[in-house]
């Protein structure tokens, strides 16, 4: 079984239809969220124990700027970065409580490339993007979800637990 360990993020719809309209040669996520750990083959039992008490206080989010993974020349993934002091804080706690590796660079994946079919138009966009502010937004739930392969459909995602944030 594929779990991960994510937050929602407000949808870049404006963004990833700029990409498709370039003809790059890309699968698009039906949903929008960061991923901050990810399993395979784990028990969700002992995540959802690792998890349980676990609390954090809201924080925002900026959603700003392009990138790639692993970089601009071999471009793989297509993303908008997340800027925030707060969720660097929760993903330190995650890490120690987890067992995570350390190194996160939080961000929200617009499209997967699959051949290098028009990606010099996609880097220009980049370039253009690189400082552009998409969204503000706050944090306040992170989601455990299941990861599940349907037949021509892709994955479908289903969340197994919440972990809400307190105020105090």
């Amino acid at each position: 079984m594929r779990l991960f360990l994510c937050f929602e993020t407000p949808r870049l719809d404006e963004l990833q239809s700029r990409v498709r309209n370039l003809g790059v040669h890309a699968s698009y996520p039906k949903e929008f969220h960061c991923t901050l750990a990810f399993w395979s083959g784990e028990e969700p039992r002992k995540i959802i124990d690792a998890l349980q008490g676990y609390s954090f206080k809201p924080f925002e989010c900026v959603l700003k700027g392009t990138g790639f993974f692993p970089h601009e020349r071999r471009p793989r993934v297509f993303w908008a970065g997340i800027e925030s002091g707060g969720l660097l804080e929760v993903y330190e706690d995650l890490v120690e409580r987890l067992g995570l590796e350390p190194g996160f660079t939080p961000h929200l994946t617009i499209a997967r490339i699959k051949s290098g079919k028009n990606v010099e138009a996609l880097r220009a966009l980049a370039r253009e993007t690189q400082e552009k502010e998409w969204a503000r937004f706050t944090v306040s739930e992170l989601l455990l979800k299941k990861s599940v392969s349907t037949p021509n459909q892709g994955h479908e995602h289903e969340t197994i637990f919440c972990v809400n944030a307190c105020e105090s």
